[in-house]
């Protein structure tokens, strides 16, 4: 799942240079475990997240949205076809990390269905 969400990220142009890069994984691995909490996105993912990088809340969100930004700039269409809506502007993080997360369920299917049998 990682490998996958960190090619993700990189063909929208979210790299390892980036701090939020690093913060995306997490939080989005986080939102992956537990859809749950995607309903609570500040209290609950930045908070993880932001205990596990050893930063605060802030830095996270910031530097989030900063790889959004990045990627909206970037690899605007990219960004798009993962999205199952259209979007008029760069998503909130909140939404990214349900992009996101939609994406990922939707490309372990294959995999998982491997498994299975």
């Amino acid at each position: 799942m990682k490998l996958i969400l960190q090619s993700t990220l990189r063909s929208l142009g979210i790299t390892e240079k980036y701090a939020g890069f690093s913060l995306a994984v997490t939080a989005i691995s986080l939102c992956f475990e537990r859809p749950s909490r995607l309903r609570s996105v500040t209290k609950e993912v930045y908070w993880e997240t932001a205990e596990l990088h050893g930063c605060n809340r802030s830095d996270v969100e910031r530097n989030i949205r900063t790889v959004i930004h990045h990627a909206w700039k970037v690899n605007r269409p990219g960004l798009q076809a993962l999205s199952e809506y259209p979007l008029l502007a760069p998503p909130s993080v909140s939404d990214f990390l349900q992009i996101m997360v939609s994406h990922l369920k939707k490309a372990m299917l294959p995999i998982q269905g491997t498994n299975a049998g």
